[in-house]
């Protein structure tokens, strides 16, 4: 009778200690928690089951109920923390998605800052990008100049640099240090833009490709 006592009342601990960790815990701590909560409730049933056999249904009733309780708390805030953390990766992607699945205090942190740092990163891409359509547009502007005032401007690669543009052409280089007002320089990575002019002698037409960080243009 003392062994089925003890395994009602450690059915009736365990039972408690997963609500709490799975309630309480859960969310604070998610993942970690929440599986101790989920393992506990398993051990809290499996226990609750033989002492009610084992005593013909007089022991391990309120412990069985308190494992069962914890059990599906530590199931639900499992399934709950994988779903979120699967959920905003796909989101935001992979680097930035799975910390939610540590709770809100062990990762609430984390998550703000790789979020905060991936709408950052967005809105340095959309910089980048509309400083790459400018400088195209400001490059085809360069190019109808030249060939009035010159001749065939023709194909050129264009590289800047922190002392400005670069390219064969020294007339046409100082047109596009003078007329090249928008930022050069990637927002991202730091790196600087480069250009790529093709000119097709058939159709007597331009193709200006601007690449600045991972943004592209083309004209």
């Amino acid at each position: 009778m003392e062994m089925n006592n003890t395994k009602a009342t450690g059915s009736l601990v365990l039972g408690l200690v997963a609500i709490v960790l799975g309630v309480v815990f859960g969310p604070s701590f998610g993942i970690f928690a929440s599986i101790i909560s989920l393992i506990l409730g398993i051990v809290g049933v499996i226990l609750a089951i033989h002492a009610k056999k084992e005593t013909g249904g007089v022991k391990g009733t309120s412990g069985l109920v308190c494992s069962i309780i914890g059990l599906i708390t530590g199931a639900v805030f499992t399934v709950g923390c994988l779903a979120y953390g699967g959920f905003a990766a796909n989101i935001t992607g992979s680097k930035y998605g799975t910390y939610g699945c540590y709770g809100c205090i062990a990762g609430s942190c984390m998550t703000k800052n790789a979020v905060d740092n991936y709408i950052a990163e967005k809105e340095y891409d959309r910089t980048n990008q509309k400083n790459a359509d400018e400088i195209a547009a400001q490059l085809q502007t360069c190019i109808t100049e030249y060939d009035t005032e010159y001749d065939c401007l023709g194909s050129q690669t264009v590289i800047w640099d922190e002392n400005g543009a670069n390219c064969s052409n020294a007339d046409f280089m100082v047109l596009i240090n003078q007329n090249i007002t928008t930022s050069v320089q990637s927002n991202v990575d730091g790196s600087y833009a480069s250009a790529e002019i093709v000119y097709d002698s058939d159709t007597k037409m331009y193709t200006i490709t601007v690449t600045l960080g991972e943004a592209t243009a083309t004209k």
